[in-house]
C-alpha cells in the first residue's frame, strides 16, 4: 500500500490528474399494502406489492480538484460499463495524463480493459493503479477472519477493567428456588404407582 501511495504522490507532483474510482449500487424497495373490504361471511382480503429498483454508478474523485464525477451504469457492473465510464472520464478531463486508482475487482483486470491502455488505443491517456490485494492497515473492515477475531478479543470495550458499563451486579434472590422437572415417561412404558402396589400387597395378605 505504501508503494501505491508513493506512486500517486509522485504523479501529483508531476502534474498528473489522479482520480480514485469505484462502482456503487443503490437499491430501493417499496412495499404497498392493500386491504379490500370484507364480503358477507368472509374475512377482508389483503395484498402486498413489492417493487424493487436499483441503479449502479461509476464514481471518480479527483485528488486535485476534490470534485466527484458520477456516471450511471446501464445494467450490471462489468468490463464493458467500466470502459464506457473511463472513456467518458478521459473525454471530460483536460489534463493530458490521467491516473485512475481502481480496486482489484475481477473485471478491472480483464484483458479487454488492460489492452486499451496501450499507446494508440482508446484509453491511452489513462494509467491504472491497483493497490495490493491485501492491505489490512488501510482496510480494517476487510481484514482476515483470524485478524478480526484477535481485534475483537483484545478490544478495550471488552475489558471490564476499562469499561465499567459491562459489569452487571448480581442480586441474591432467596425466594426463587430452582424447579426440577421430572423426565417425561415414554408412551410405550407403563407408569408404576407405588400406592397401588401397597394396596395390592395388603389385600393378598388379608386373603391368606
Amino acid at each position: 500500500m505504501a508503494e501505491a501511495t508513493t506512486r500517486v504522490k509522485a504523479l501529483l507532483d508531476a502534474g498528473w490528474e489522479v482520480c480514485t474510482a469505484d462502482e456503487v449500487r443503490l437499491e430501493h424497495e417499496a412495499w404497498t399494502r392493500r386491504m379490500q373490504p370484507p364480503k358477507e361471511g368472509s374475512a377482508p382480503s389483503r395484498s402486498v406489492d413489492r417493487k424493487k429498483t436499483s441503479q449502479s454508478f461509476f464514481g471518480a474523485l479527483s485528488l486535485t480538484s476534490k470534485k466527484v464525477k458520477l456516471y450511471p451504469i446501464e445494467g450490471n457492473q462489468n468490463t464493458e460499463q467500466t470502459i464506457l465510464a473511463l472513456e467518458r472520464l478521459q473525454r471530460e478531463t483536460e489534463t493530458e495524463k490521467i491516473a485512475v486508482v481502481l480496486d482489484n475487482a475481477r473485471f478491472h483486470h480483464a484483458k479487454a480493459l488492460t489492452d486499451l491502455h496501450e499507446p494508440g488505443r482508446l484509453l491511452e491517456r489513462i494509467t491504472p493503479i491497483h493497490p495490493p490485494p491485501y492491505a489490512p492497515d488501510h482496510q480494517p473492515g476487510r481484514a482476515r477472519p483470524e485478524h478480526r477475531q484477535e481485534q475483537h478479543h483484545h478490544h478495550p470495550a471488552r475489558d471490564p477493567r476499562r469499561n465499567h458499563h459491562r459489569i452487571r451486579p448480581t442480586r441474591h434472590r432467596p425466594h426463587r428456588r430452582p424447579q426440577l422437572r421430572t423426565p417425561p415417561t415414554p408412551r410405550n412404558q407403563k407408569r408404576f404407582c407405588f400406592m397401588t402396589a401397597i394396596v395390592r400387597a395388603g389385600f393378598v395378605k388379608s386373603l391368606e
